[in-house]
């Protein structure tokens, strides 16, 4: 009987075992998933303004809070800009958004909305901080022929938070040692007597400095007819005097003096520090900087200072009595900086690049004569050799390179 009935349980589990088989089989040729091989397109990092500027009113906070500004929608940020692609090259297209995680600094928090959009929400109206939204996406596909398959894939951007009173730099480059450029600039005089015989910069960039504002909830560059003025000193490779935004500087007193009507909060003083450097700034913030009489490595800084105030016993009678009056402005804290490096670049028409011989001979920029090192490369054009060691090189046409080190070769053959 005990026999009889061990062999029943054992075809009933036998049974099981067989049937467990098959359902497994047939569940995983169902929901088969796999992961994306390439994950086509990023985000574009983005750039959000806290509520510092309204932070000190309870209405005009509550306001902003109500109208979204401390938000930012993730879905419609993303849009259509990542599909995923199998170890076959199956492009999944109709991806969806299956999870979002962050990582960083603790300035945004991430929840579904009512439309299933994924949303950032700034946590402090006066934080400031740098995170990573991971984004996990999911799609299928049905083009092997087989059950559907679930593909998923992920990617990254950042989300800087900037303070919306706090000035800050956009698109600080490195500089370039053009010789294309460079040698012409070196017939200016250097001669800081006279304001049109200042020298241009033989090596430059460009940057924009502005004040954060908000379109939405993410950071744009002022506009030429914004208010946010910006008082610049000018060269100060050769005097500390400017003219700017109604500005100018009393040399007398050490102070900067500011035209009626300008806003001394919303002020600001720009420096250039570095070897022979050089800065201006127009009337559209743009700010070019760069170094007189450069070597690869020199590096250039760029400093953002807020103004405080100048006070002083001034004479207000005719009996001599005195009262403390705001006579200028100086330098106060430095609240943005951004610095660059003098990359080196040969662009023109040249078509190899030569191991020095031991000779004499004329090397740019400065165009003084320098034995060419026999382990160095150099690329000649016109009369000029120039230091290849490396060097980004933009031939016109076709290049051969005999030896030497050099950086990134862009040749057109």
């Amino acid at each position: 009987m005990r026999k009889a009935t061990g062999k029943v349980v054992s075809l009933v589990l036998a049974l099981a075992l067989v049937v467990t088989s098959f359902s497994s089989t047939f569940a995983f040729a169902a929901t088969r998933s796999e992961t994306a091989t390439v994950v086509h397109g990023e985000p574009g990092n983005v750039t959000l303004v806290n509520l510092s500027d309204v932070a000190d009113s309870a209405v005009d906070l509550a306001n902003a809070k109500e109208a979204g500004q401390d938000k930012f929608d993730i879905t419609a940020h993303i849009g259509d800009s990542v599909w995923l692609e199998t170890y076959d090259h199956i492009e999944v297209n109709d991806v969806e958004i299956s999870s979002v995680s962050v990582r960083g600094d603790n300035i945004i928090r991430v929840a579904k909305d009512s439309n299933d959009h994924y949303i950032a929400t700034v946590r402090s109206a006066t934080g400031t901080g740098t995170a990573t939204v991971n984004v996990l996406y999911t799609g299928t596909t049905t083009d092997r022929g087989e059950d559907e398959i679930t593909v998923r894939g992920s990617a990254s951007f950042t989300v800087t938070l900037i303070d919306a009173e706090t000035p800050y730099f956009m698109g600080v480059s490195d500089l370039q040692k053009n010789p294309q450029t460079g040698k012409e600039a070196l017939s200016a005089k250097k001669n800081p007597e006279s304001e049109s015989s200042k020298a241009e910069p033989v090596v430059y960039g460009t940057a924009s400095f502005v004040l954060p504002r908000r379109s939405g909830t993410s950071a744009e560059k002022l506009g030429e007819d914004d208010q946010n003025l910006i008082v610049a000193q000018d060269y100060k490779y050769f005097d500390s005097n400017f003219s700017y935004a109604g500005g100018s500087y009393d040399s007398e007193n050490k102070v900067y003096d500011l035209a009626e009507g300008i806003d001394a909060a919303k002020t600001y003083v720009i420096t250039a520090t570095g070897t022979n450097n050089y800065m201006s700034v127009n009337e559209k913030n743009q700010i070019t900087y760069g170094v007189i009489d450069p070597s690869v490595g020199n590096t250039i800084r760029l400093s953002v200072y807020s103004l405080r105030e100048v006070k002083d016993d001034v004479v207000v009678g005719e009996d001599g009595t005195t009262q403390e009056q705001v006579i200028g402005y100086t330098t106060n804290r430095s609240v943005a900086q951004a610095s660059a490096r003098v990359q080196n670049k040969i662009v023109g028409d040249f078509g190899s690049v030569e191991l020095g011989d031991g000779s004499q001979d004329y090397v740019g920029l400065n165009e003084k004569t320098t034995v060419l090192s026999k382990s160095k490369p150099y690329v000649k054009i016109g009369d000029v050799n120039w230091d290849a060691t490396n060097a980004d090189l933009y031939p016109d046409a076709g290049l051969t390179v005999s030896g030497g080190r050099v950086g990134d070769i862009y040749a057109n053959a």
